[in-house]
């Protein structure tokens, strides 16, 4: 019998066959008082979406890396947003762009399994369609008034400055704007010919 096939929860007998039952049932569990890598085993084997509450944001890092072995891309992390980090404003960026990416990534289905911590799930966490709705789509050929996207860039917190430097910041220059998105690692250039998008 295949490694795999043998750890399953199903197979495993006992406790953790009747947990996966119930979670294959519907019913939201809990586990308690077993180790971490216990843990990530019948995290890993649950077959369903998968919240793992860790202690601490340091914890919460190991046990994500832990779970990516076995989730690939369909784990994601969200931390906290700690106000103490409003100083070191490129760390607090980089918690920003994970925040976004990990509620993007969830809202469209794309995770399997969350790891957060307490402090994570005190703060808000949008709606799912409050997430989809903040999403612009924009693609060559399609047209969309420059100055309406302006306007939202604005209101969605991002901050115009004279040149893109910093993820959270846009620019305009004519017919171009260019904007740093929270969950990119490079810039994005929107050239418009008139309402169209070059």
């Amino acid at each position: 019998m295949e490694a795999d096939k043998l750890l399953k929860l199903d197979k495993l007998g006992g406790t953790l066959t009747n947990l996966y039952r119930k979670v294959q049932e519907g019913r939201n569990c809990a586990v308690f008082s077993v180790g971490e890598g216990e843990k990530i085993h019948i995290a890993s084997h649950l077959d369903k979406f998968v919240m793992f509450v860790a202690k601490d944001a340091f914890k919460a890092t190991v046990i994500f890396n832990r779970l990516k072995d076995f989730y690939g891309d369909r784990v994601g992390f969200l931390p906290a947003n700690e106000e103490l980090l409003l100083l070191r404003k490129t760390y607090f960026k980089s918690i920003i762009s994970q925040r976004v990416n990990t509620l993007y990534d969830w809202a469209t289905g794309r995770l399997d399994c969350v790891v957060v911590t307490p402090q994570s799930l005190l703060q808000y966490v949008p709606r799912k369609s409050s997430v989809l709705d903040s999403v612009i789509n924009i693609s060559v050929g399609t047209t969309l008034d420059r100055y309406s996207l302006i306007d939202r860039l604005g209101a969605m917190g991002y901050v115009r400055e004279e040149t893109v430097e910093e993820k959270g910041t846009f620019c305009v220059a004519g017919d171009i704007v260019s904007v740093f998105p929270a969950h990119m690692d490079m810039p994005v250039r929107i050239s418009f010919f008139d309402d169209e998008i070059e």
